[in-house]
C-alpha cells in the first residue's frame, strides 16, 4: 500500500485485484512469497482495518486529501492549460501531475474527469465568443454549408478535397493549392482575427477536423463543429 501510494499518488481503493507486479516487487523486497489470492477484499476482512492501513500510509508519506481550497487553485490551474489542450482528457493528466507534486492524494477519475470538463468547456464557451466576434454568424453558416457540400465534377465534399494534403512538387500540385487558397480567401479566411485563441489551440482543433472523416465532424454539437472549422480553414 505504501509503494503503490508512493509512486500512483492515489490508494488502491480502485483495484478489486491488486496489481501482480506490485505484489511480486514486495514479496520479493521484504523475503516473503507473493500472496495467491490478490484481492482487497480478501485480505481485509474488515473494511475499517483497510481504512485504518490507508491512513498510516498516507501519513507515513506525507500525503494529504483534496481540500476545498486545493481543489479551486487545481481548477485554476486546470482553466490555464485547458487554453492550449486539445481533449479534456488531456487535462485529467494534468490534473494528477499537478496533485502527485503537490504531495495531494490523486481522488477517484470521475472527481477529475468532471474538473476537467468544466475547465475545457469554460475555455471553450471564451473561444467561441472570439470566434462569434472574429468571424460573422452568416459567413460561419455559409462556411458550414459548404463545407459538406460536394465538389463540382467529384464526389468528395469541399472539406475532403481541402483536408487532401498536396502531392509532390509539380504544375498540377501548384494549381490545385492555388484553387484552394483562392477559395479560403473568398470565404474571408485571411481576414478572420483569431489572435484571441492561442495558437496551440488552433492547431489542435484543426487536428482534430484533419484526422477525422467529415461525416463525423459534421456529427459533433454545432457550436463545437464552428469553432473547429474555423480553425481550420486558415491552417
Amino acid at each position: 500500500m505504501v509503494m503503490f501510494m508512493r509512486v500512483a499518488g492515489r490508494p488502491l481503493d480502485g483495484f478489486n485485484v491488486l496489481p501482480r507486479n506490485l505484489l511480486r516487487y514486495t514479496a520479493a523486497m521484504v523475503g516473503v512469497s507473493p500472496p495467491s489470492i490478490a484481492a482487497l477484499r480478501s485480505i481485509y476482512k474488515r473494511t475499517q482495518t483497510l481504512f485504518k492501513h490507508q491512513l498510516w500510509a498516507k501519513t507515513y508519506l506525507g500525503l494529504r486529501d483534496l481540500e476545498q481550497g486545493e481543489e479551486d487553485r487545481l481548477t485554476d490551474a486546470l482553466h490555464a492549460y485547458a487554453q492550449e489542450a486539445s481533449h479534456a482528457d488531456d487535462l485529467v493528466q494534468t490534473a494528477c501531475h499537478w496533485l502527485f507534486t503537490r504531495r495531494i492524494l490523486i481522488p477517484g477519475p470521475r472527481r477529475l474527469l468532471d474538473l476537467a470538463r468544466d475547465a475545457f468547456a469554460a475555455v471553450e464557451a471564451q473561444i467561441l465568443a472570439h470566434v462569434s466576434a472574429a468571424v460573422p454568424a452568416a459567413t460561419v453558416q455559409e462556411l458550414s454549408a459548404l463545407a459538406y457540400s460536394v465538389r463540382p465534377g467529384t464526389d468528395a465534399t469541399q472539406l475532403e478535397w481541402l483536408r487532401t494534403p498536396s502531392k509532390r512538387h509539380g504544375p498540377t500540385t501548384l494549381a490545385e493549392t492555388l484553387e484552394k487558397v483562392r477559395f479560403l480567401k473568398a470565404l474571408g479566411a485571411h481576414t478572420w482575427d483569431l489572435s484571441g485563441v492561442a495558437l496551440a489551440k488552433q492547431q489542435a482543433y484543426a487536428r482534430q477536423v484533419q484526422s477525422r472523416r467529415p461525416a463525423k465532424t459534421r456529427e459533433i454539437k454545432p457550436t463545437r463543429q464552428w469553432i473547429e472549422l474555423v480553425c481550420f480553414m486558415p491552417s
